[in-house]
C-alpha cells in the first residue's frame, strides 16, 4: 500500500516537472516585480516559461518606462517575453495586424521582446492563409517564436502547416474542463506544440488538473485561481506550489 502511494506521488510530482509555462501577463509591470517570489522560483529551477504582455490591447500607442523595467526583470529570470495582438477570429484587417507587429519592434523587440501571441484566432481551414501571412511578417522582423490562440481545436492543418510554435487548443474555466472538454482534440507535433489556458480554479482543484490523464495532450500550461472578468490579471501563486 505504501509503495503504490509513493508511486502516486512520484507520478505526480515528475508530470508536473515535466511541464512547461505560458502565462498571459496581463497586469502591470509592478506586479510581476512584487511577484518575485515565483520568478525566481522559475529561474532556479529552470522552469521553460514564456508570457505574453499586454500594455494596451497590443503596444500602446508610446513607449512606456515601466514596461521596459519589467521586460528586464522577466529577462533576468529567464523568462521568454512575448507580445500581445489580437486578430478577431481573422476578421481584423491584416495591416493593422502587421502595425500593431511593426510597433512592438520597434517599442520593446531591442529589450528581450522575441515572439508574437496572436489572440482571438480562428481556427478554420479558410483563415489559414491569414496566419501564415502574419506569422511571416512577424518572423520578418525577427519575431521568431510564434503562438496562435483559438481556444479550441483547430483544424488539423493548422499545425501541419507549421507556422505556429504553439497553438492554444483549451482555454476556458475549471467547470467547462469538467463538464464540456472538446471530444475532438488536437495531436502536437515536433514543430507545434499545443497549450492549456485555465482559470478559476479551487485549491484541490490543481493537482487534479495536474494529474489528469487530458492534460497530457498539452506540453504548456497556465491554470489559475484567478477568475472573470479578467483571468490573467493576476499570477498564480498555487500553480508555482505544484509545479
Amino acid at each position: 500500500m505504501y509503495k503504490i502511494l509513493i508511486l502516486c506521488f512520484l507520478f505526480v510530482n515528475i508530470f508536473a516537472s515535466d511541464k512547461k509555462i505560458l502565462i498571459p501577463l496581463y497586469s502591470y509591470p509592478s506586479l510581476w516585480i512584487e511577484k518575485e517570489n515565483i520568478f525566481k522560483k522559475i529561474k532556479n529551477e529552470k522552469i521553460d516559461t514564456y508570457v505574453i504582455i499586454n500594455p494596451s490591447n497590443g503596444p500602446g500607442e508610446k513607449l512606456s518606462e515601466d514596461y521596459i523595467e519589467g521586460i528586464r526583470f522577466l529577462k533576468a529570470h529567464n523568462v521568454k517575453v512575448l507580445a500581445y495582438v489580437y486578430t478577431l477570429y481573422g476578421k481584423r484587417d491584416p495591416y493593422k495586424v502587421k502595425e500593431d507587429i511593426y510597433i512592438w519592434s520597434k517599442f520593446y523587440e531591442e529589450y528581450g521582446v522575441s515572439g508574437i501571441f496572436f489572440d482571438e484566432t480562428a481556427s478554420d481551414l479558410n483563415t489559414l492563409s491569414y496566419y501564415k501571412d502574419l506569422a511571416n511578417y512577424a518572423r520578418s522582423l525577427d519575431f521568431n517564436f510564434v503562438v496562435l490562440n483559438p481556444g479550441y481545436t483547430v483544424d488539423k492543418s493548422y499545425i501541419d502547416s507549421k507556422i505556429a510554435n504553439i497553438i492554444v487548443t483549451y482555454e476556458n474555466s475549471m467547470q467547462a474542463w469538467n463538464k464540456s472538454f472538446p471530444k475532438n482534440i488536437n495531436k502536437e507535433i515536433e514543430e507545434t506544440k499545443l497549450a492549456l489556458l485555465l482559470h478559476t480554479l479551487k485549491n484541490n482543484d490543481f493537482k487534479k488538473v495536474l494529474n489528469d490523464p487530458k492534460t497530457k495532450n498539452f506540453t504548456y500550461l497556465y491554470i489559475t485561481e484567478d477568475e472573470l472578468s479578467n483571468p490573467w490579471d493576476d499570477i498564480s501563486s498555487k500553480l508555482f506550489e505544484e509545479l
